[in-house]
């Protein structure tokens, strides 16, 4: 069954047409070409109006190239927090890029914070793109949701009511993107496409654009990191001259929390609860979890629970923000593992571990009204090209830390002897917050939207 866009608590996943259609029946052409079939511009499944023989063959060439746009959420790890962003983000690119070659969107919740099924799991962002999610298939889901990793063989392995650690993390969201790369190459070649199986070698390896929010910046680099180790222990062979089947081209940091978020001011705080008391620490995410559930959601008319947290975060009843943390806090696991890979954040994320594999691009310095920006021009064969933006005041970055990344990551020298550092934004009067998925979405995807066709361009 081909792979389809679709929008559910869990998931947000948008296939261009020209990606998506396998059947090419008059029927389906016209569906394409009148918006139909579950699709709508909002989430860039604009009309496909090619038809015929000719056109035909040329789409099937262009199909050859694509790129897939990853996205990483923050902790609590639920993607239905940063719908209404993803969804700005496909409705650009639809009208300014996906006519020249076809653009991927995916974001998934990370391990442990699926949602259940309840009044509160989020809609908002479904009614917004006209998908309609009781047309999802559940079992194509539970397969990007869940692939088998590398280190065990079947999905049976699976187990519900598993904790990650933020290792295991890394390694279920490289398994996803492995996953994804694999079903959109098998879309791209099937014979109603016009490419056979022995046409692989003629697709272009997908190029990965992999977009991060907080602590999914780290696990952003941390998977260039491991597609360096892992590809340059499987280099190319004979049967396989095109090499790998996906690359990591560019890499989009939001409010990144690369190193050092124990001695951010909120990790001053969350370090000695969540790490450095024996017994506290080891007990907290269980017994706030289990004070939650039984005190609150079981001992409160829902009600009463809504309007609480209302109070205590100033989240409009309603909005999409509201509704996930409802989702968040009444889901059978999602405290648990959010404290849980708390823990792992604070003890993991501290000197800067990367090498040349991961920082690089040409820099130049501007100073502007708004922002301070280094800006990036060209890229190494082997790194990714980098942006990073920070919040002036970030109570997850420490401001010694943003200045120390600022300042390393200036000025050295790149093996071919020029310097190869990243973009990087400071954020001066916008007033961009660590939490922008809740109210800055528009805000951040404009900035964002303009960096992805800087990248599009540049691949073209």
């Amino acid at each position: 069954m081909p792979i389809k866009s679709v929008i559910t608590p869990d998931v947000f996943l948008h296939i261009p047409p020209s990606v998506q259609t396998r059947d090419k029946s008059p029927d389906v052409a016209r569906s394409l070409e009148s918006g139909s079939a579950g699709s709508s511009p909002k989430d860039g499944l604009a009309s496909d109006s090619k038809s015929g023989e000719d056109e035909t063959r040329t789409t099937v060439t262009q199909r050859r190239s694509l790129t897939l746009v990853f996205f990483i959420t923050g902790n609590p790890g639920l993607i239905a927090y940063y719908h209404p962003f993803l969804s700005l983000l496909v409705e650009r690119l639809t009208k300014k890029k996906e006519a020249e070659q076809p653009v991927v969107v995916a974001g998934f919740s990370l391990g442990g914070f699926d949602a259940e099924p309840s009044r509160w799991a989020t809609t908002e962002a479904n009614s917004r793109s006209g998908i309609d999610d009781r047309s999802v298939d559940e079992e194509m889901i539970q397969e990007i949701l869940y692939p088998p990793l590398r280190s065990r063989q079947a999905r049976k392995d699976y187990n519900a009511d598993k904790i990650y650690t933020l290792r295991e993390q890394i390694e279920l969201t490289y398994a996803r993107l492995e996953a994804l790369v694999a079903r959109l190459r098998l879309q791209l070649r099937r014979d109603d496409y016009g490419l056979d199986d022995e046409s692989e070698s003629e697709l272009e390896p997908v190029q990965v654009v992999l977009m991060g929010h907080s602590v999914g910046t780290y696990i952003a680099l941390e998977l260039v990191r491991l597609w360096h180790e892992r590809e340059m222990q499987h280099p190319a062979t004979e049967m396989d001259e095109k090499g790998p089947s996906w690359k990591i081209s560019s890499c989009i940091l939001l409010t990144p929390t690369i190193v050092d978020l124990h001695m951010s001011p909120s990790g001053r705080i969350a370090t000695p609860l969540l790490t450095s008391i024996p017994v506290l620490s080891a007990y907290l995410p269980d017994m706030a979890h289990g004070l939650l559930h039984s005190v609150l959601i079981r001992g409160l008319p829902l009600k009463w629970m809504a309007n609480l947290v209302a109070r205590a975060t100033g989240m409009q009843v309603g909005s999409h923000g509201f509704d996930t943390t409802m989702a968040f806090l009444t889901s059978r696991r999602g405290v648990r593992q959010a404290l849980t890979m708390a823990a792992a954040e604070l003890k993991e994320i501290r000197a800067d571990q990367w090498g040349e594999e991961v920082w690089g691009a040409a820099v130049d310095e501007e100073e502007g009204d708004t922002t301070r920006v280094i800006k990036a021009s060209g890229s190494t064969r082997r790194s990714p090209r980098l942006y990073l933006w920070f919040a002036k005041e970030d109570h997850w970055v420490a401001d010694i830390t943003r200045e120390e990344i600022l300042r390393s990551k200036v000025g050295t020298e790149g093996e071919n002897g020029g310097r190869t550092r990243p973009t990087i934004v400071i954020d001066e009067t916008a007033g961009l917050v660590h939490a922008w998925c809740l109210e800055q979405s528009d805000m951040v995807a404009e900035r964002v939207g303009e960096w992805l066709e800087e990248i599009l361009e540049h691949s073209a």
